[in-house]
């Protein structure tokens, strides 16, 4: 079954393959219709993984550190910098609270994300990755889509061991287990992108 999204920069088509709800993805992204919801022969690169009980604290640390921390730090000194301007009594107030905020938000932010992550993908979550001629072919639980290289950016490998792989997406983020692109995959996805962008 095949569920038409709202128009976009993009044709926006996901092919459903499971009773549940589409997947839907970010505003911009590049998703083309697809016959069946397997990737092409032609792909140069084939991976299905199950998720192991590491996946979720792995994938969230690598973004909450890459990029909610820094959002959420910058917030918070440049309010208490401002309130410290106009105010210069409230020094250490402002800093306690700059002070709370970065620590509520290592606590609070990463749990919740977690728990989001753990209900959507539980252990054992099937995910399929491949790099076909035109098309990054990914699925997982919710369904299967055929992602156009020209609307990614910069690809990079992150977190503590460099398990996770960061792909940008316009003002999105996709970010894929490392396990998916093992070997030269990464540089293969690198590649494809670049070229698909001259």
């Amino acid at each position: 079954m095949t569920s038409r999204q709202p128009p976009g920069p993009y044709d926006q088509r996901v092919e459903q393959t499971h009773a549940a709800p589409p997947p839907t993805p970010p505003a911009g992204w590049s998703v083309v219709p697809v016959p069946v919801a397997t990737p092409s022969p032609e792909a140069s690169h084939h991976v299905t993984w199950a998720t192991d009980e590491d996946y979720v604290r792995r994938t969230v640390r690598a973004m909450f550190w890459r990029l909610m921390f820094p959002s959420s730090a910058v917030g918070a000194v440049l309010v208490g910098g401002l309130v410290v301007l106009l105010d210069r009594s409230k020094v250490a107030p402002m800093t306690a609270v700059v002070g709370l905020v970065l620590v509520g938000s290592l606590v609070v932010v990463p749990r919740t994300l977690a728990r989001r992550m753990r209900k959507q993908l539980p252990v054992g979550s099937r995910l399929e990755l491949a790099l076909e001629p035109e098309h990054l072919f990914f699925a997982g639980p919710p369904g299967a889509m055929h992602l156009r290289y020209d609307a990614f950016g910069r690809v990079r490998c992150i977190g503590r061991e460099r398990r996770v792989v960061q792909v940008r997406q316009g003002s999105s983020w996709l970010f894929l287990p490392r396990e998916l692109l093992p070997g030269d995959a990464v540089d293969q996805l690198d590649r494809r992108i670049r070229a698909a962008r001259v």
